[in-house]
């Protein structure tokens, strides 16, 4: 993907790799405090100061892996929005404004926390995407039913028409191929 965004005039590439990471960015500031509008703006800023840095040859793939230098510019965003916005409330005199804040040292460490919990999540939700644009769709129906409702292997063949083994038997190849497209997901970014 990275190779591919050389290319400044392919929308495609530029297109995907925003699609891939707004959302996440987005659900990462409104975790760490900041408004949907405010939580925008992150997301909007983190990529076009990647982008910028991309131009410049700023970005050293063998220095991490791209979601973790993303995290490090929304975080530095989403610490910056949360001082903006302690400075708001101390002018307007807001109740909020004398009350202690977290110290951005501990800020960072659990927006740490915040980002790898989003960032799998968003890793999960793309690779269960992907599997069930390549899967049947009573094969999807069998392992999500078993895998992510929990619902026992009998009653999802009585509701699907499948015998009990069927249903086991797509949930263990399928669990099998979402670790695998995590795995590669992982290896993008």
């Amino acid at each position: 993907m990275l190779d591919a965004l050389r290319n400044f005039s392919n929308e495609e590439a530029w297109g995907s790799f925003v699609d891939r990471f707004r959302d996440p960015i987005v659900r990462f500031a409104e975790r760490g405090g900041l408004s949907q509008a405010a939580a925008q703006d992150v997301a909007q800023e983190t990529l076009l100061t990647f982008i910028t840095a991309w131009r410049d040859d700023r970005y050293d793939r063998t220095k991490g892996r791209l979601s973790a230098w993303l995290f490090g510019i929304a975080s530095r965003k989403v610490l910056s929005g949360r001082r903006a916005d302690r400075r708001q409330d101390a002018e307007r005199g807001s109740e909020e404004a004398g009350v202690s804040q977290i110290p951005d040292e501990a800020a960072e460490a659990a927006l740490q926390s915040t980002w790898e919990e989003v960032w799998q999540k968003n890793l999960l939700v793309q690779a269960a995407h992907r599997l069930r644009e390549e899967s049947s769709e009573k094969t999807f129906l069998a392992f999500t039913m078993t895998v992510f409702e929990k619902r026992p292997g009998e009653d999802v063949a009585a509701e699907l028409g499948m015998t009990v083994n069927a249903v086991y038997l797509a949930k263990s190849r399928m669990l099998g191929r979402l670790r695998l497209l995590i795995h590669a997901l992982e290896d993008l970014a």
